[in-house]
């Protein structure tokens, strides 16, 4: 018996939404009653059938390990007859979130630290914005800390930070870890002295601070 199946799904993408999952996504094959989803830790190796018959065009993927790249490829169905693989697309799931420390740095200065995250390609910092309610991009680093200056002396700013990766020519931007506040403070004045300044007067000094 002949049957007519549909088309192989076209624009495959594969996106990290967590550090143990994966969103998959394709454009509709006409005439497709579901969808067969394949997986593989390389394009070679996309055969491992993990869902059969998915309704709509979207697939996530979960229990994954983090920052791992895992491939895909999809096929759709009609009543029960499967019709041709689609290309394979790949992707990573989400480096976690380093905790960040943060500490005065001078009086307009404040310093985030945050520990190394494994398989990272450099950090993004962020500081909350209390106009939009929400944390705006201060400052991308390699290292694992960050100096934000320009800041108000005596004011309360709090940072969080995402670790990411490079994929190509793509950034996975990972999740975020907690946050910490901190605000700018003069340092302590050093070098403080007292000398006779007279029979009733005593001279005071110390250094200057930034």
């Amino acid at each position: 018996t002949y049957h007519v199946v549909p088309k192989a799904p076209q624009e495959l993408k594969v996106t990290g939404i967590s550090t143990t999952s994966a969103k998959i996504t394709w454009n509709p094959s006409t005439g497709a009653t579901g969808y067969n989803v394949y997986r593989g830790l390389t394009a070679d190796t996309a055969t491992q059938l993990i869902a059969e018959n998915v309704d709509g065009n979207y697939y996530v993927d979960v229990n994954l390990s983090a920052n791992t790249k895992y491939f895909y490829c999809v096929t759709a169905t009609y009543d029960g007859h499967e019709g041709d693989r689609s290309s394979v697309a790949g992707g990573y799931t989400l480096l976690p979130g380093p905790d960040a420390t943060v500490q005065s740095a001078g009086y307009n200065s404040v310093k985030v630290a945050w520990p190394s995250v494994s398989g990272a390609s450099g950090y993004k910092v962020y500081r909350y914005n209390g106009m939009t309610k929400a944390y705006d991009l201060v400052g991308t680093v390699t290292t694992t800390s960050y100096t934000n200056t320009g800041l108000t002396c005596g004011q309360t700013y709090s940072y969080l930070v995402k670790a990411f990766k490079t994929d190509g020519s793509a950034t996975v931007i990972g999740e975020a870890g907690k946050t910490a506040n901190a605000k700018p403070i003069p340092a302590a004045t050093t070098s403080f002295a007292a000398k006779s300044n007279g029979y009733n007067s005593i001279k005071l000094s110390w250094s200057s601070v930034a």
